[in-house]
């Protein structure tokens, strides 16, 4: 069962005022935070003092920002997969949630200057499960909707995301993965995919969402299909 991608042009996404004032809200406060919390702090007069204020507050408004961050994530997790609504707290805090994420963290998840060990630990942080021993190369969005088991590989530039934009509005879905599964070098993971355990995506494939891969198996291709049988 695969999810159909739109064959019309989609529904319009609005964004709710509301969501904009509380992003930028919650920017303002960060801000605040940060300035007020450098000059509690006090370092010493020297020749760094303006250094060492500029680098608490950009630590205490990352700290911040981050908090907001998880705090939003733990009450998304309440979403259930389908269409999102288009009114009412979830979409508030959805559309609030992406606003501070475009700027803040899905730089970090999709950018390639981030060695892979440390790109996993941020996504870690940013509220993926990653299993024991998985290693993160990709690039992730909706990171909270992500859920990968032990000893996987995600090879470079593999996107991740758990929205797509449909005829009817935009869908969002879980995507589980697997123990000891390869993912490869740009493969793309579309919302609602599950990859049993020990299975493998091809480089540059593009599995489409609602996909289920068994465990064992090898898919590839645009869009993925089967290659290769469980032995």
């Amino acid at each position: 069962m695969t999810m159909q991608l739109p064959q019309q042009p989609v529904a319009q996404v609005q964004m709710p005022t509301l969501a904009i004032v509380a992003w930028m809200t919650s920017e303002i406060f960060a801000i605040a935070i940060a300035i007020g919390g450098a000059w509690w702090l006090d370092p010493p007069d020297s020749h760094w003092r303006p250094l060492i204020l500029l680098a608490i507050g950009l630590i205490l408004y990352l700290v911040m920002i981050f908090l907001i961050l998880r705090l939003l994530i733990s009450r998304l997790q309440r979403m259930p997969d389908g269409p999102v609504p288009r009114s009412g707290s979830l979409k508030i805090l959805y559309e609030w949630y992406r606003l501070l994420a475009c700027y803040h963290q899905w730089p970090l998840l999709v950018s390639n200057v981030l060695p892979v060990p440390v790109r996993t630990l941020v996504a870690r942080w940013s509220g993926m499960r990653l299993g024991k021993g998985t290693l993160m190369g990709g690039r992730a969005m909706d990171v909270h909707w992500i859920s990968c088991g032990r000893n996987c590989v995600i090879g470079l530039d593999a996107l991740f995301s758990g929205h797509l934009l449909q005829p009817d509005g935009e869908h969002v879905a879980r995507i589980v993965i697997g123990d000891n599964v390869l993912i490869g070098a740009c493969a793309k993971i579309l919302p609602g995919v599950h990859i049993g355990n020990g299975a493998v995506v091809t480089i540059g494939s593009m599995v489409r969402g609602g996909t289920t891969i068994p465990p064992g198996e090898t898919w590839g291709g645009v869009p993925a299909r089967r290659l290769k049988s469980a032995e």
